[in-house]
């Protein structure tokens, strides 16, 4: 696992992170901080190598300085940086729960840039009362049509398996199969024995009639 931080004055966000996964031997922690960096950030980063040291010693700690006051060049830094965690292929979180705003919109921006997959973003919120986990590709917009709307819609009021899904949308079985084959490889929904229903990444593609 690669768990890449964001990093503000106070490491507390940063710690519960670290410890809430769980690290093993292997896994990476990327601390992410603006170039003109503050004396309160450089004190929490070491801390959190202290920690980190002492509580998972095969766990390797780096601290990344980003050139924040310059976007185009941010999200140069931190597009190359996504190419080659992504490249190793282990799973990748985004913590953005402290720091800098730009910091977390520029890290955000880089990695959507690459098209990254299996990416999990995780942001805590400033009173520790809510965490909000969900996959990147919640944030990128998807090549979608009426139709295929139509069944996130569907399976949004009950699950239904294949049968009930083609007589509600009065389409042939073979061009129901291939668009339910369509979202499942897009994550937007799932089989669960002989019924579909949608993923939490489907849930985000349907506009509720309440706002």
């Amino acid at each position: 696992m690669i768990l890449i931080i964001t990093l503000g004055f106070d490491e507390k966000f940063a710690l519960r992170a670290i410890f809430r996964h769980g690290l093993k031997a292997n896994d990476k922690i990327l601390i992410l901080m603006p170039e003109k960096s503050d004396p309160r950030a450089e004190k929490a980063f070491s801390i959190i190598q202290q920690i980190v040291g002492n509580s998972f010693p095969e766990v390797s700690i780096e601290k990344i300085y980003i050139p924040s006051q310059d976007f185009p060049k941010a999200v140069s830094v931190l597009r190359k940086l996504a190419l080659n965690v992504l490249r190793e292929g282990e799973k990748v979180i985004l913590n953005i729960s402290g720091g800098q705003r730009i910091v977390i919109l520029e890290l955000l921006t880089g990695f959507l840039s690459v098209d990254a997959r299996n990416v999990e973003v995780e942001i805590e919120s400033e009173d520790s009362s809510t965490m909000a986990i969900f996959p990147l590709e919640m944030m990128r917009k998807m090549d979608l049509d009426q139709e295929d709307i139509k069944i996130l819609e569907i399976l949004a009021q009950s699950p239904k398996n294949f049968n009930q899904i083609c007589l509600i949308l009065n389409l042939s079985k073979s061009s129901v199969w291939r668009r339910l084959r369509k979202l499942m490889e897009l994550g937007l929904i799932e089989k669960k024995e002989k019924t579909y229903q949608l993923t939490e990444l489907g849930y985000s593609r349907i506009s509720q009639n309440q706002l």
